[in-house]
């Protein structure tokens, strides 16, 4: 998909227009601690705009809920970052978000350096993670009224730490990579280029992204964008592939 840039600030626009109202569980586990998990460590981005607090997980955390009630000894940290579409603008957020991402797996992994790292992000929160682990190489990024210089991936000596990451409804999605679950056949809003910059990690990842979702679909309902956490297949889905890449990794 090709973003023209007088197209740039409509699709910002229009990212701002929605505010989440997906009712998920709360979270009940976001850990500061300096003792190392037992079980996983997730790092969990939210959405944009979404209303819980900033270095909360937000709506995602209900499949980070789901991983530590099967995981014991895993703890959940919310990614701090602005998670907007405006003030900062969203190619701004998404760099600033990234960057922190890479830190905090950074950080984690120099501190706790046996404990496996899980990686969750919704909507923005997606495409952060992503971001984080291949660089920003979206169309339309350089366009916009606030460029941002390309984040790189994450330094590939923290590779073997990351052990699973999931993403939903991910604007920066493209379509039929093998890694790509869901009913979408066409590339999100801000479809990512290089995906080889993904290799390392591309049997690690699982990206969910429905039929005519707005953002990572290029579709025009936003009800799909908001309805992952509302199906129970999809969570149960996500929490499976992350389970199973812990247990095939003891």
């Amino acid at each position: 998909m090709k973003v023209q840039a007088g197209s740039v600030s409509s699709l910002v626009a229009a990212l701002l227009t929605y505010s989440v109202s997906i009712n998920a569980s709360p979270i009940d586990l976001v850990e500061r601690q300096d003792a190392c998990a037992s079980g996983v460590h997730i790092i969990a981005a939210r959405g944009t705009n979404e209303s819980t607090p900033n270095g909360t997980p937000g709506a995602v955390g209900k499949v980070a809920n789901a991983i530590a009630a099967r995981i014991p000894g895993t703890t959940i940290e919310g990614l701090f970052y602005p998670a907007t579409a405006v003030n900062p603008i969203y190619t701004k957020s998404d760099d600033t978000g990234a960057n922190h991402m890479k830190t905090a797996i950074k950080n984690y992994a120099t501190r706790c350096p046996n404990t496996k790292i899980v990686l969750l992000g919704y909507s923005q929160g997606g495409e952060v993670t992503m971001d984080a682990l291949c660089g920003q190489s979206s169309v339309g990024f350089e366009l916009g009224p606030d460029p941002v210089d390309a984040t790189q991936p994450l330094d590939r000596t923290y590779a073997p730490n990351i052990n699973s990451v999931v993403v939903f409804g991910d604007p920066s999605h493209r379509a039929n990579t093998d890694y790509d679950v869901g009913t979408s056949t066409h590339n999100g809003t801000f479809a990512r280029q290089n995906l080889a910059a993904c290799a390392p990690f591309r049997t690690r990842i699982l990206s969910w992204c429905q039929a005519n979702d707005k953002y990572c679909d290029s579709g025009d309902s936003k009800v799909v964008h908001h309805s992952y956490f509302k199906t129970p297949a999809i969570v149960t889905n996500a929490t499976d592939f992350v389970v199973n890449k812990v247990n095939a990794a003891n």
